[in-house]
C-alpha cells in the first residue's frame, strides 16, 4: 500500500468512477483499477460494489475512506513542517548539562537561544555525567553538556567538542590564615582535611593527578561527588577543597569563602565539553542551540 494507491482510490470515490478519476488524474482507467486492486489486495478487503459502470463503497470502502483523508492530509503537510523545522519556527529541543555548567553556561546560552528562537519547545535535564551520556545513547536527549577531559569520554558513538577550560583553584574558609598573594607551596595540603571527590565527579582525576604529582597526602576521610557541596563544607570551616573556578561564579550557596593561590594549580584546568550521538546527530534546533554554546562560552571559559 503506498498513498499513490490511496489517493486514486479517494479520487474514484469523489468523481465518482473509475472513469471520471482517470480524467482527473490523466490517467488510463485500466491502471486506475490496477491501482484500486493493489490497494484491495494489500489491506485484503473489497472497497467497491461494482455494478456495470456504476461503483459505490463497500463498508470496508467507507472506513478506509476516513482513514485515507487523515493520511493524505498529514502526507501534504509534511514538507511544509519540515519548511518550519529548518526555519526553526517548530521543534523541540532536549538537553542534558551536569550541575556547574548549568548553573554557569546555560543561562546566558538559554536567554539568546529563546530571543532567537521563541517557537522551540525546551527541555533541559540536569544529572550525573553518567546519566546523561546513558540518556544521550537512548536519544532521550540529544545533546549533554559535561565537564572533565575531553580524552576521558566514550569514544564510540559519539562526538565531542570542547567548549573551553575552567581554572582550578583552592578555596579556604574566610577567616582561614592562609593567605596569598604569593602562591602557597603543594606541600602546605600535607594532613590537612581535604575534600575529595569520589570517581563519579569528574573532577576527581584532575585532582587527584594534582596530589599525586605533588606527593602530597591529606586527610582523606571526606569524600564527595559535587564540587558545590564541598565549597558549602567548605564555608563551615570542616576541610578545604579544590575545585573548578566556575563552580564559585555560579551561585552556589556557600557564603564565607575565598580563594588561595596555590602553586602548581595554575597549569590545570577543568575542560567543560559539548557531546551528541554519532547515530542520531542533531536536529536543526540542536544545531543552533550548540552554536549558540560555542558562540557564548569563551565569554565564560578560557579557550583550550
Amino acid at each position: 500500500m503506498n498513498l499513490n494507491q490511496l489517493k486514486v482510490f479517494c479520487t474514484v470515490v469523489s468523481e465518482g468512477g473509475f472513469l471520471q478519476a482517470s480524467r482527473t488524474l490523466y490517467m488510463s482507467q485500466p491502471a486506475i483499477s490496477q491501482h484500486v486492486a493493489a490497494l484491495e489486495k494489500a489491506i485484503g478487503v473489497r472497497l467497491f460494489n461494482r455494478k456495470g459502470r456504476n461503483v459505490s463503497l463497500t463498508p470496508e470502502g467507507r472506513t478506509l475512506l476516513v482513514l485515507a483523508h487523515e493520511v493524505l492530509e498529514k502526507a501534504d503537510g509534511i514538507p511544509e513542517r519540515f519548511r518550519e523545522m529548518k526555519e526553526l519556527k517548530l521543534g523541540k529541543l532536549a538537553a542534558g548539562f551536569e550541575a556547574h555548567p548549568a548553573r554557569t553556561l546555560l543561562p546566558p546560552v538559554l536567554k539568546r537561544f529563546r530571543a532567537e528562537f521563541p517557537d522551540i519547545q525546551v527541555t533541559i535535564v540536569t544529572d550525573r555525567q553518567e546519566n546523561l551520556l546513558q540518556r544521550l545513547s537512548s536519544g532521550e536527549i540529544e545533546m549533554a553538556v559535561v565537564g572533565g577531559n575531553r580524552r576521558n569520554l566514550p569514544t564510540t558513538g559519539l562526538v565531542t567538542r570542547s567548549l573551553g577550560l575552567d581554572a582550578l583553584t583552592l578555596i579556604v574558609q574566610d577567616d582561614h590564615p592562609w593567605k596569598g598573594p604569593a602562591p602557597l607551596p603543594p606541600s602546605c595540603l600535607e594532613g590537612e582535611r581535604l575534600a575529595r571527590f569520589l570517581p563519579s565527579c569528574p573532577l576527581s582525576p584532575v585532582v587527584e593527578d594534582y596530589l599525586l604529582q605533588h606527593q602530597v597526602k591529606p586527610q582523606s576521610d571526606l569524600w564527595v561527588d559535587d564540587p558545590a557541596i564541598a565549597a558549602r563544607f567548605v564555608s563551615e570551616g570542616i576541610c578545604h577543597a579544590i575545585l573548578n573556578r566556575g563552580c564559585l561564579s555560579a551561585k552556589t550557596g556557600a557564603a564565607g569563602i575565598r580563594e588561595v593561590p596555590l602553586a602548581g594549580l595554575e597549569t590545570l584546568s577543568w575542560e567543560i565539553n559539548v557531546a551528541y550521538s554519532t547515530r542520531l546527530g542533531l536536529s536543526y534546533a540542536g544545531w543552533a542551540f550548540e552554536k549558540i554554546l560555542e558562540s557564548e562560552s569563551p565569554k565564560i571559559l578560557k579557550t583550550a
